[in-house]
């Protein structure tokens, strides 16, 4: 698979995927006689036990080390990650009924105290983060 289909399939930019070769994180598996990147099965793998370090909030610096150490096995990634996304369903779930709750306070011309849009803005801007790979 070429850098451009594995950024495609992988949700990532082809930039990041040279930012991880550079690193060292993620080199591709071959090269074409013509000097492209070739990727193959376990490349996907690594790709996506970076993804989801990064996603645990682990720096690129802290995920090389790692992986130097000893390959992290799908088997123990996955599960995390679904914990992870569990823990963020709740906190979305909970946002979304304290929005909720706001709206129908402003239907009613009912004042929201101040504490509850600063508890608000604090959740939406917890929730809404973006995890730059780069």
């Amino acid at each position: 698979m070429l850098i451009g289909e594995l950024a495609r399939r992988g949700g990532v930019t082809v930039r990041t995927l040279h930012h991880y070769d550079a690193l060292g994180l993620l080199k591709p598996g071959a090269r074409s006689p013509g000097g492209y990147r070739l990727y193959h099965e376990h490349d996907l793998v690594r790709l996506h036990q970076i993804q989801a370090l990064r996603r645990f909030g682990l720096s690129l610096a802290e995920i090389g080390e790692l992986l130097a150490r000893h390959a992290l096995p799908l088997h123990e990634v996955i599960p995390r990650q679904i914990a992870m996304m569990d823990k963020q369903l709740a906190k979305l779930m909970f946002l979304r009924r304290r929005l909720v709750r706001m709206a129908d306070q402003l239907q009613r011309n009912e004042e929201t105290p101040i504490q509850e849009w600063l508890a608000t803005l604090e959740l939406v801007a917890d929730n809404m983060g973006v995890n730059d790979d780069v």
